[in-house]
């Protein structure tokens, strides 16, 4: 039996190829409806309890969001648009909440990045940025949000602090192709501490250029960032819809 038989009206079908969930009305795409109802993708019916009947112009829906940077996800409240055609809203606080298998990242192996004399090979800097300015005091601090807003196709990973000394890693998701990497070896006796990064991007340069941005606009918090999502996809923004959260440049050599 078709599962179209019991499908709403307006559904959440999740594009394996971008790895986010499409909103998709049948009264107004009716053809590309039936397209993802006939697919073998998931599809989400319902994001809340099931208060709102649809995507009535006012109706409001909560959904959760993410970035693959970190565990900094967090609930947005979208309302829908007069035109049906967009929902938009702020984001209300940090959440953590489990993906579908499909959704999940497969985590880079460190060795397929850094292979043996990849440290001695890597460009080198310093940076004055504190442990906890780049990591935040916990899994939902705000910081570790902003930074997966401006910097795309990267996750991070923070090591276990061992005798005043941790690396914080970074790997590039940009493709196949993209084995940028970054580490920062924070130490607690030394105010600078030493950078090592490799790869076609600049990754270490992303984060920090990003971080700054995120120091400039007041270190806001999730509150103040929002989201609006339609037929183009899901635009961050800060303050208002029409001050989207432009993403750092990839950085190269």
């Amino acid at each position: 039996m078709p599962r179209s038989r019991f499908l709403p009206d307006l559904m959440w079908p999740y594009d394996m190829a971008t790895g986010r969930n499409l909103v998709v009305d049948k009264a107004d795409d009716p053809e590309a409806w039936q397209r993802h109802a006939d697919s073998n993708d998931p599809i989400v019916t319902q994001w809340d309890d099931g208060q709102h009947d649809g995507p009535e112009p006012g109706k409001s829906f909560s959904v959760p969001w993410g970035t693959y940077y970190g565990p900094g996800e967090a609930t947005a409240r979208l309302r829908v648009a007069e035109d049906r055609r967009s929902a938009s809203g702020q984001f209300t606080r940090p959440v953590a909440f489990m993906c579908m298998r499909s959704q999940r990242l497969v985590w880079p192996r460190h060795d397929e990045y850094v292979p043996a004399g990849a440290m001695e090979a890597a460009d080198t800097s310093t940076t004055s940025m504190t442990e906890e300015g780049l990591c935040g005091t916990g899994s939902f601090d705000a910081v570790l949000f902003a930074l997966g807003l401006r910097v795309p196709d990267v996750v991070h990973v923070a090591d276990r602090k061992r005798g005043g000394r941790r690396a914080v890693w970074f790997y590039g998701l940009s493709g196949v192709a993209d084995r940028s990497w970054a580490v920062v070896v924070f130490r607690d006796d030394r105010t600078r501490v030493k950078v090592y990064q490799s790869g076609p991007r600049r990754l270490w340069n992303e984060v920090e250029a990003a971080h700054e941005w995120w120091v400039g606009q007041g270190r806001p918090g999730f509150p103040r960032f929002g989201l609006t999502v339609d037929q183009d996809g899901e635009h961050p923004w800060l303050d208002e819809p029409n001050n989207l959260v432009r993403v750092t440049s990839h950085g190269s050599r």
